[in-house]
């Protein structure tokens, strides 16, 4: 199990996405591209992964080293209670575990490949997930990477139920503990 602030680039990650619409998203990519290093964004079509739109983020790359969301889907948008379109990063979350998502984020724009990443996060007013992302990056018409397509699954903890997660989150948040590594 992962800690909050642990990543991988990953060549193949088929192993790492078992029983996971993220490896139908990693296949989906690695198609598109072809020979190609990097996936283009025209060479998407909407159409072809209807299934998986509701999962997936597009942030642009900004000049400045901020990611600003371009697109969310309609899944993402109900389990974190806000549609995030327009944002940056920096806008939706802050400390430490907004270094963790711009490390991961950069990771994909630095090496050109899929970065895969789990972690708990907590939504205020509402509760504690455990997540799964897959990060791939995408050019726009040239060599430098425009684009990251994001899939993030969400999983839940004892068939929904985080109560038992929640008082330990909880309790080490009020104690100034920043990472907390639980093994379900």
């Amino acid at each position: 199990m992962a800690e909050i602030d642990q990543f991988t680039t990953v060549s193949d990650p088929a192993s790492l996405l078992k029983n996971s619409f993220l490896l139908e998203l990693y296949a989906y990519w690695n198609t598109c591209r072809g020979d190609k290093q990097v996936l283009d964004r025209s060479d998407i079509d909407p159409m072809s992964i209807p299934t998986l739109l509701p999962h997936l983020y597009i942030t642009d790359v900004l000049p400045d080293g901020e990611f600003r969301v371009r697109l969310i889907g309609t899944h993402l948008v109900e389990r974190l209670g806000q549609d995030t379109t327009g944002l940056t990063i920096s806008e939706i979350i802050t400390g430490t575990y907004l270094n963790y998502v711009h490390s991961f984020l950069q990771a994909a724009v630095d090496s050109r490949t899929p970065v895969f990443c789990e972690s708990n996060f907590f939504i205020p007013g509402k509760d504690y997930h455990r997540v799964k992302r897959l990060i791939l990056p995408m050019t726009h018409g040239g060599e430098e990477i425009a684009f990251l397509l994001i899939g993030q699954e969400f999983l839940d903890w004892n068939n929904g139920d985080t109560t038992k997660y929640r008082t330990i989150l909880d309790e080490a948040r009020h104690k100034g503990v920043e990472r907390v590594l639980i093994k379900p």
